[in-house]
């Protein structure tokens, strides 16, 4: 059996949030080769043929997508996209062993989107492909996501000792960046993963209780402001479906989050 440091992993969507992330943390563990839309085009089928050719690997983590941003509404090239740079991937099958999808919560509670369908053709076929697995995001943090997502950017208005803000408040899944390093080395390391699972936690928060959580990181406390009062938005979640492990929690990462923050902000001072 090949020792686990020979293990050649490819990273598509090398300069996204997630690719960049695995890529700094996996490199310690593995041969792994990041590639982005610098290196070639996963849409077009004859740039990622030439590509593969005369190449191997062990595993592919396929992070790369198009759309899925909050702040735009997506146009139906984002089906197309995403599809296409799919089955690019599948079509080099021959090329590698395990073939690791970040499949995505849109495709359960916004199937109708452009994004979310893209998702749920993907999620399928996965489903369908020998050794292809999800791995379903919801939500992720840790310090190094955008300034404008959710718990980051309450973290630092609580640095600023300014109001926590909750737009509308929901059931929301978050995992920390780090427990999904430990959970792509369990499925690039594991014989038999399991075929399907959500990165969620089990101990199900609301984005008031998220932001108490922040509220509650020092010694002092700022007002929590909630937009939109009333009953709760639809939730954003999942059940329970990850490989058991000790995971850091979300407690613990928005912890842990914290303290890389302030670190930062201590040292650009």
């Amino acid at each position: 059996m090949k020792d686990v440091s020979e293990m050649k992993v490819l990273i598509t969507g090398g300069n996204g949030y997630i690719g960049k992330t695995l890529t700094e943390k996996l490199n310690k563990y593995y041969d792994v080769y990041s590639v982005s839309r610098d290196d070639f085009d996963l849409t077009d089928s004859h740039s990622v043929n030439a590509w593969f050719e005369g190449k191997n690997f062990d595993v592919v983590l396929h992070t790369a997508i198009s759309g899925g941003s909050r702040l735009k509404q997506d146009s139906f090239d984002v089906v197309d996209e995403n599809l296409m740079m799919y089955y690019n991937l599948h079509s080099n099958r021959d090329r590698f062993d395990r073939l690791i999808n970040f499949a995505s919560g849109a495709e359960i509670h916004n199937p109708d989107s452009p994004y979310g369908r893209s998702k749920k053709l993907v999620h399928d076929s996965v489903l369908n492909t020998h050794n292809f697995y999800n791995l379903r995001i919801y939500g992720l943090f840790d310090e190094n996501e955008l300034d404008t997502r959710f718990i980051k950017s309450n973290i630092l208005r609580y640095i600023k000792k300014e109001p926590l803000v909750v737009h509308t408040n929901k059931v929301m899944d978050f995992f920390y960046m780090w427990d999904l390093v430990y959970l792509v080395r369990y499925y690039i390391n594991s014989d038999a993963p399991v075929s399907d699972a959500s990165c969620v936690y089990k101990e199900k928060f609301t984005l008031v209780h998220i932001a108490e959580i922040i509220n509650q990181l020092d010694t002092y406390e700022v007002p929590i402001h909630v937009e939109n009062r009333g009953k709760l938005d639809t939730a954003y979640c999942a059940k329970d479906k990850i490989p058991p492990g000790e995971l850091i929690g979300l407690r613990r990462g928005i912890e842990q989050t914290y303290k890389k923050i302030i670190g930062k902000h201590d040292e650009n001072r």
